[in-house]
């Protein structure tokens, strides 16, 4: 597992874990007061306009991502090599030595980009060390590790949740499938009955923005989920 940073704006905070360490970034404003003293919540630490919160317990990347959102932020997207290595020794005084990145490969419109998980948009700085860029996969997630330099780790290595398929995303315990067909919700549903599931049903509000996010780094702006009504189904 790897460690998690997290990050907040005007105040931006990082979290970390031991498993593989994340950051979060969340663009709450802080009050006037709070921006002139450069002040942080307890335990986040501040550093160019934003606050840091480093985690000493390891997650797999999605507990690691939905870790964040559950605290209002995101893990830790690098601006440049300025902040990628204070945030490096920050983590290295604590004795992390790999931290996941807030990054993740996603296929947008035939193309594949690493983009950032808070903006859906490219990375772009990126510091990969030698051919890691090519190793990457949906199933393959990138951190930072003790050369300063970013290297692919499985995104369910060591992982303790249910096993998915090829293709399949594993969160919390469940897999999911990201369809890129606009099906209609009657077309929807048989979809998922062919291959033995069914539309989502959401949960909770985590899963929810997980599921959100998801979406949006994949570029689509509408999800059906598994909820009708008696008269007008799907309509």
């Amino acid at each position: 597992m790897i460690t998690i940073v997290l990050v907040l704006t005007a105040l931006t905070t990082l979290a970390s874990t031991d498993r593989a360490v994340s950051v979060e970034a969340n663009q709450r404003a802080p009050s006037v007061n709070a921006q002139r003293r450069a002040h942080c919540d307890r335990g986040w630490v501040f550093y160019e306009k934003r606050c840091y919160s480093f985690s000493t317990s390891k997650e797999l990347y999605a507990n690691a991502v939905a870790y964040c959102t559950e605290k209002g932020s995101s893990l830790v997207e690098f601006e440049g090599p300025s902040d990628e290595s204070w945030v490096w020794l920050q983590s290295r005084v604590r004795g992390f030595e790999v931290l996941w990145i807030g990054i993740v490969y996603s296929n947008i419109n035939g193309t594949t980009e690493y983009v950032g998980l808070s903006t859906g948009k490219k990375a772009k700085y990126q510091n990969w060390d030698g051919e890691q860029k090519q190793n990457g996969s949906p199933a393959m997630c990138p951190a930072l590790t003790n050369r300063i330099t970013w290297m692919n780790y499985s995104s369910t290595a060591a992982n303790t949740e249910r096993a998915c398929d090829n293709g399949w995303l594993p969160y919390k315990n469940h897999c999911y499938w990201f369809s890129s067909s606009p099906d209609t919700f009657h077309y929807a549903v048989i979809n998922c009955s062919e291959k033995g599931s069914k539309l989502l049903e959401i949960k909770d509000a985590t899963e929810e923005k997980w599921v959100l996010l998801q979406s949006r780094i994949r570029g689509y702006s509408l999800v059906w989920i598994g909820l009708t009504d008696v008269v007008d189904d799907g309509q």
